[in-house]
């Protein structure tokens, strides 16, 4: 078990549900409405913030660009083994798609609105829900952000879990995804738990700053 920095503890939640996974690797969880999440961490994450009057729904999964769907596409593989139905050519790719966890949004919404996602909007936003993750799900997070940054996505980490003897889950999200984070306490972040990613560096050039024009000759005074 990897190790990692234990946040302090708020009040958490009952989780109240079953584990519907066989297998150690499937963390699945069904809660007492039937509804079936991916993990216990999830589902407590939501109904933390259903206690707290937050804003939240689970995200639905569908095809890309589908009325109620919240999965986006964000590339192409090539699709091994596979061929055109059409024409028989074994020159084809899969679409490669993502769905969040839970839908941040809009405690107001205008009149026959959805709760769906609006880009541009600083409370309207997706959050994935993080134990540790592994180096191939680092991966697909990674090509996501980089192929869709138009897509306000947060993290909600179990732990700051190390990835190795330098680094940490943490530093990885704000160095690598720049994407805001915050440690899960038992209760759903508040506006200063989240921690946003660095600013950019500032180059050498920029700190000097334009050069020192005292003394010269100003055109037109």
């Amino acid at each position: 078990m990897p190790s990692a920095r234990k946040p302090k503890r708020g009040i958490s939640v009952p989780t109240l549900g079953t584990r519907v996974g066989k297998k150690r690797s499937d963390m699945r969880w069904l809660d007492p409405d039937g509804v079936e999440w991916d993990s216990r961490l999830e589902y407590e994450v939501y109904a933390a913030a259903k206690l707290a009057g937050v804003c939240v729904r689970k995200c639905q999964r569908g095809k890309p660009g589908e009325s109620g769907s919240d999965t986006f596409e964000y590339g192409h593989s090539p699709g091994r083994g596979l061929k055109c139905r059409v024409c028989g050519s074994d020159q084809v790719s899969q679409s490669r798609t993502y769905t969040p966890d839970i839908l941040h949004y809009s405690e107001v919404l205008p009149a026959g609105s959805e709760q769906v996602y609006s880009p541009g909007r600083s409370d309207n936003y997706y959050v994935d829900v993080k134990g540790y993750m592994r180096a191939n799900k680092r991966s697909l997070l990674r090509s996501f952000c980089k192929a869709r940054p138009d897509i306000a996505l947060r993290v909600i980490l179990q732990r700051d879990y190390r990835l190795s003897k330098t680094a940490t889950i943490s530093q990885w999200l704000s160095k690598t995804l720049r994407v805001p984070y915050a440690i899960w306490n038992g209760r759903w972040p508040a506006t200063s738990d989240w921690i946003m990613p660095n600013e950019p560096k500032v180059s050498k050039k920029a700190k000097k700053g334009p050069k020192d024009t005292a003394g010269q000759l100003q055109v037109g005074d």
